[in-house]
């Protein structure tokens, strides 16, 4: 099975301009992937998987539902990066629970 790949981004306009240059910029650095491996984030994508990839991009902190979507990668994650670590805080700072 391959690797999916979730992509946080504020639509899905831009999860397909992503996705397109991210598949043809791994295509080209020797990486074996299908442009079906690329997922549009959301609570339900993403829900039952462990240790989700992906990246964020675009408008991706406008969206209604960003907080379920932080906090599902933060529980779904068994070690989280510094990036998404620092993007979970940065949430919270806005909300003023931290």
């Amino acid at each position: 099975m391959n690797q999916r790949y979730f992509i946080v981004c504020g639509n899905y306009e831009q999860f397909r301009d992503f996705s397109k240059k991210k598949h043809q910029e791994l295509t080209n650095s020797g990486i074996l992937v299908e442009i079906t491996d690329f997922i549009y984030a959301t609570v339900d994508s993403i829900r039952g998987h462990r240790n989700p990839r992906g990246w964020f991009y675009g408008t991706w902190r406008e969206r209604s539902d960003i907080g379920d979507i932080l906090t599902l990668l933060m529980v779904s994650t068994d070690k989280p990066s510094e990036t998404l670590l620092s993007l979970y805080v940065e949430y919270l700072e806005n909300l003023k629970i931290v």
